[in-house]
């Protein structure tokens, strides 16, 4: 399922779940130090030796999302199940998945003019 799939199927309610769930992943530092940064390290090596599988990504980064989802419900209350369905945090985590993929491919698109470029000629003077 695409990203696009993903959205048009979620309700009204599922799509606020999703921004509200994404927008506390991304403010709460334990989350970005203690999770997101070791899963960016890890996809990083798996796209470096080539082994990278986009269609796993989602599943990396909904570990991510599940203890997010965890965290909230401690922290505000509620169930993770009623307040964020499944398809919510499906969604999410596509979302990273999608967000590095489409980063890393900027970032190789960018080194590769870089090095493309002609060096500068050195001032006569």
């Amino acid at each position: 399922m695409t990203d696009t799939t993903i959205t048009s199927e979620l309700t009204e309610g599922q799509q606020w779940a999703k921004g509200e769930l994404r927008l506390f992943i991304d403010n709460e530092e334990t989350l970005y130090r203690g999770q997101y940064i070791p899963i960016l390290k890890n996809l990083l090596r798996k796209l470096d030796k080539g082994v990278y599988d986009h269609e796993k990504a989602p599943k990396l980064w909904r570990y991510l999302v599940d203890r997010g989802a965890r965290e909230y419900c401690q922290k505000f209350g509620g169930n993770v199940r009623h307040d964020f369905p499944k398809v919510a945090r499906d969604a999410v985590a596509q979302d990273y998945a999608d967000e590095f993929k489409n980063d890393t491919d900027a970032a190789r698109e960018h080194t590769a003019r870089s090095f493309t470029r002609p060096t500068l000629r050195e001032h006569t003077v």
